[in-house]
């Protein structure tokens, strides 16, 4: 009869980044059971999150099954999250407006408040087009990039941004708006 004991080793190393971590669920989370993994809490996270950029659909998929199945737990998720996010902005009202702005810009357009910045120094702190310093409804100036190929123009009040964007793809529109306008400003139209 053969005796068989595990042995428990105080550390091991991550078979991905080789890093010698205490091996304890702290740093090596379970596979099934009581076993760990042997990649690190931190190289597992890293793999999870390219999987599921990759997978965008699965990933969607997996979490909507797991939703469905644990409507508590996925309930008491959002509810502490949202609670977390709320105490956080109240004691931080200009930081949690500013990261939101900055993730916008980041997300949306692929450019950081310095970038922003820069553009508008560039443009002597006004609309592209009309050249004013009045942002209108918006607090700042609207960037306006081409819809198709995503492609940054430049930045733009709301009036001009407004505008572009009927106009988008419509020279011959803007060409005879503009004659329009001369037209009308020369002399009185008689019905």
């Amino acid at each position: 009869m053969a005796i068989t004991s595990r042995v428990t080793l105080k550390a091991k190393a991550c078979i991905k980044c080789r890093m010698v971590k205490p091996n304890t669920n702290e740093f090596f989370p379970f596979r099934k059971g009581d076993v760990l993994r042997n990649e690190c809490n931190k190289c597992n996270a890293e793999y999870h999150k390219g999987w599921a950029e990759a997978n965008r659909v699965r990933s969607r998929e997996i979490k909507a099954k797991y939703a469905k199945a644990n409507p508590e737990k996925h309930r008491g998720d959002i509810e502490n999250d949202n609670r977390r996010s709320k105490e956080w902005r109240e004691k931080n009202p200009k930081g949690s407006k500013l990261n939101i702005r900055k993730a916008h810009l980041q997300t949306t357009y692929g450019l950081t408040l310095e970038d922003y910045d820069c553009m508008l120094e560039k443009q002597n702190g006004g609309c592209a087009i009309c050249g004013t310093t009045n942002t209108g409804k918006h607090k700042n100036f609207s960037i306006d990039h081409n819809h198709t190929t995503g492609k940054i123009r430049q930045l733009l009040c709301n009036r001009c941004n407004w505008l572009v964007g009927v106009a988008e793809g419509k020279k011959e529109l803007l060409n005879s708006a503009g004659h329009y306008i001369e037209r009308h400003s020369t002399y009185d139209y008689q019905i």
